[in-house]
């Protein structure tokens, strides 16, 4: 209709327009949901029988906390009898957070409220970065672990010499306004380049792309946008590039929602044979690890994002380097072996079974 074709070329005009209103929109939906969590009943006569069959040794919630799942976990609890452990890697109990709705921070308020009060029925609480670890451990003790992902690395790491130009991978979403951090970089590289062929920044993602953003990530120059590809495709793009990067925002709503957030994509770009680069803010958790395990190279702004690329360019060999200590961060700190044998032991500890659990 008429009236909708206005509204699509007003919001499309207006690009902050939208995202204010999926904002506005987005939190009196989650208001709605909580309460009916809140009030809402559960089916328990069923989760009991279920529970009573299956007969747990320990309960493992892998979550970000909420209403809903905190309910949960103390009905679960309650029923089984049995050590609660949990996990997550997203900002669930942080304050740190900007958000001009009240709703929200009265969401907010009931959560920590409801965390606080579940914290002392954990027998183990797992996060996937070491700044979470050691924030809930000054809040609420000693009962806290790290848990990191596991990764496969290649049997070798990329060892061709780089050529131009060098060939820099993004694959993932563009949420959270990493398409912003990803844009600056684009102009980076054209500012690099200035007219010559030295970095190119390839982006493969399967969000669909608005125009505004599309003119920014695919410019010709020194950044082409190249759509989904599949996770065996990725491997092989992986295996000819030289970078594998990883971005997140630099506005302060997103930074500070995402701080302790420990992407799984960073763990994929250390075991993706290449050197990785990783681009956010100085508190990002992700940011922070590779920082100091000196495992990729990194740049909290536009103005080091610059530096950063000019230093690439002008010594390509560091590129080989990198990728060697990529390699090893991954075999060092994300070994499969290694992690399970550690979740089984600490699980053992917890529940007192360990030649249950280990069998």
């Amino acid at each position: 209709s008429t009236n909708t074709q206005k509204a699509s070329w007003f919001v499309s005009k207006w690009p902050w327009l939208r995202e204010n209103l999926k904002l506005v929109c987005g939190e009196v939906l989650r208001a709605g949901r909580e309460l009916v969590w809140y009030y809402g009943r559960y089916d328990e006569p069923a989760l009991r029988a279920f529970i009573e069959d299956f007969k747990p040794d320990v309960i493992f919630s892998a979550r970000m906390a909420s209403i809903k799942l905190l309910r949960l976990e103390q009905l679960v609890r309650t029923i089984a009898g049995v050590p609660l452990v949990a996990f997550t890697g997203d900002a669930e109990y942080t304050n740190r957070l900007i958000s001009y709705s009240p709703l929200f921070w009265l969401r907010r308020w009931f959560l920590r409220r409801a965390f606080r009060g579940m914290m002392p029925h954990y027998s183990l609480y797992f996060t996937s970065s070491e700044v979470q670890n050691k924030e809930y451990a000054t809040e609420f003790g000693d009962k806290f672990s790290l848990l990191r992902k596991c990764a496969t690395p290649i049997s070798e790491f990329a060892s061709h010499s780089p050529q131009y130009p060098i060939q820099i991978v993004y694959a993932g979403k563009l949420y959270c306004n990493r398409w912003k951090t990803l844009a600056l970089l684009a102009r980076v590289l054209r500012g690099v380049n200035a007219g010559e062929s030295l970095v190119e920044l390839s982006v493969y993602t399967r969000d669909v792309v608005p125009l505004h953003i599309n003119k920014q990530l695919h410019d010709g120059i020194g950044a082409c946008l190249r759509g989904a590809v599949s996770a065996s495709e990725l491997d092989s793009i992986y295996s000819r590039a030289d970078i594998a990067l990883h971005v997140e925002a630099f506005d302060t709503r997103n930074r500070l929602a995402t701080r302790l957030s420990f992407s799984t994509k960073v763990v994929d770009c250390l075991a993706s044979g290449c050197a990785v680069m990783v681009i956010a803010w100085e508190e990002h958790a992700g940011l922070v690890y590779l920082r100091k395990a000196d495992a990729a190279f990194w740049a909290t702004s536009e103005v080091e994002m610059q530096q950063l690329i000019q230093r690439i360019v002008k010594n390509p060999a560091i590129i080989h380097d990198y990728a060697r200590k990529a390699m090893q961060c991954v075999r060092s700190n994300h070994d499969r072996d290694s992690i399970q044998q550690g979740l089984v032991q600490e699980l053992a500890r917890v529940t007192g079974k360990t030649q249950h659990l280990e069998n």
